[in-house]
């Protein structure tokens, strides 16, 4: 199962603001309303990690580890990886984005409209940091932007 863009972000986020929340819940008072609502907030961020890890990461012993980040001291798992760096994004008048974004082999992946359509080879075709110039896409021109 592929993971979606962001989501080890998007998890590493959720663990910060756990742990943000967690500091304040323990300096709250200990019946007040702040300290109630704190603890709402903390269970809100625990039931969407739980969501976002059984949703995408099918591996028990990944989601362990992972839960192991979020509740105790240890580190973040190696999967999922890191988002690719974004290294090229046009869009077409009709909507479509044409992402281009570096693999850790040093090669480069073509999403169009979040889907894979091609491999660039690295070796053979080096991409310069900042792309100008313009991509095809039902034979009209488009100009990159981000």
């Amino acid at each position: 199962m592929g993971h979606p863009p962001g989501l080890r972000e998007e998890l590493e986020a959720i663990v910060g603001g756990y742990r943000h929340l967690q500091e304040e819940h323990r300096r709250a008072h200990a019946e007040g309303r702040v300290r109630h609502h704190l603890g709402t907030q903390l269970r809100e961020l625990e039931l969407r990690y739980e969501r976002l890890l059984e949703e995408w990461v099918p591996e028990e012993e990944v989601r362990v580890g992972w839960r192991e980040h979020l509740y105790g001291d240890a580190p973040a798992p190696a999967q999922p990886p890191m988002e690719r760096r974004l290294v090229f994004r046009g869009h077409a008048e009709n909507g479509s984005v044409l992402e281009i974004r570096e693999r850790a082999d040093g090669d480069y992946d073509v999403d169009l409209d979040g889907q894979l359509v091609e491999r660039l080879d690295g070796r053979e075709e080096p991409l310069r940091e900042s792309l100008t110039g313009v991509f095809s896409l039902d034979g009209k021109r488009e100009r990159p932007y981000g």
